[in-house]
């Protein structure tokens, strides 16, 4: 997802007196015609971290000119979602945040599994395998996934031509086929996160809490991206198929933290390692799982809003008891 989700998101906090910076990953400019993507292979976990350590470098520099503060009073609340939060998490652990212009105060990881809760062992094996399969793939020199292209295909599709029939599956019309990949994406993975894991809540005849139209719409204009690089996948599978290697240190995750999953997302498979492994040694973990609706309902929802001032409660609360 891009800055086009996340726009209204990021107006909110602005109208609540926040200075309020979006960071797009770098794919996000890649052209979509593009054929070639040798370049990808060098686009590891730390590429996306210094790329981090630039944005929240650059915001607090940016915060302090526009408040006439000094930098080092900038305070940074960090939010990612998805992979973001997986970057974010990451980020928290790492020297760059240590380094005084990259510093967070207080971090909120969104809908993300870190790792799983050892006893959920199929779920472990299962992203083993996705890991296996995709170190092959970039093995063969394939370093981008094609997901997401897919997905706006299917997009542009049910928008331009709702009733026709699908060439995934002719049984269905392009809407349908829309409606069934975001609200049962399980059922287009072949290894799910999560037994139910999906886009967004709904069935076969609409989509609950957001409006299609809308989101059809700011899919195609900008707010998806086509290629993305294989090896953030990588690195998401093999913390979660505890892979050797793969690990992030909890114990250098010392800011408060409110984790936040989706019932219909990540949800409570998500929280366990934030709860037992961070909140094992850092005292400021907080963790909530926000109704039972999709992996993306923290930006376009109808009632997104609600989630946004939970989480500006929080960021309030924790400010309060700091000072």
């Amino acid at each position: 997802m891009t800055e086009v989700f996340y726009s209204e998101m990021a107006i909110y906090y602005a109208q609540q007196g926040y200075s309020t910076y979006i960071l797009d990953r770098r794919e996000t400019n890649i052209p979509v015609n593009e054929t070639d993507f040798s370049y990808m292979e060098n686009w590891k976990i730390d590429e996306h971290l210094s790329d981090t350590y630039d944005g929240i470098s650059v915001s607090r520099i940016h915060t302090a000119i526009i408040s006439s503060e000094p930098v080092e009073n900038i305070e940074v609340t960090a939010i990612g979602h998805s992979h973001g939060a997986l970057i974010l998490t990451a980020y928290a652990a790492s020297e760059y945040e240590d380094l005084s212009s990259g510093s967070v105060d207080r971090i909120v990881p969104v809908d993300i599994v870190v790792k799983y809760d050892p006893e959920l062992s199929e779920l472990i094996q299962s992203q083993a395998q996705e890991f296996d399969i995709i170190t092959k793939s970039m093995e063969n020199g394939t370093y981008n996934a094609t997901n997401m292209a897919i997905m706006m295909q299917i997009a542009n599709l049910a928008l331009t031509d709702p009733e026709g029939r699908s060439f995934v599956n002719n049984n269905f019309t392009n809407r349908q086929i829309f409606r069934l990949m975001a609200s049962q994406t399980y059922t287009f993975y072949a290894r799910p996160y999560t037994p139910n894991y999906h886009y967004w809540s709904g069935d076969l005849n609409r989509l609950c809490y957001v409006d299609e139209d809308r989101l059809l719409n700011l899919t195609l204009a900008g707010g998806a991206v086509p290629h993305t690089p294989k090896h953030l996948d990588r690195y998401m599978a093999g913390l979660m198929g505890n892979m050797d290697g793969y690990e992030i240190d909890c114990s250098k995750i010392d800011s408060p933290v409110l984790y936040i999953g989706f019932g219909g997302g990540f949800g409570d498979y998500g929280s366990w390692w934030y709860k037992n492994e961070v909140g094992r040694i850092n005292g400021r973990v907080t963790s909530m799982n926000w109704n039972n609706q999709g992996h993306c309902s923290i930006a376009l929802d109808y009632n997104s809003p609600e989630l946004w001032a939970l989480i500006n409660s929080w960021i309030k609360i924790i400010r309060y008891n700091k000072l």
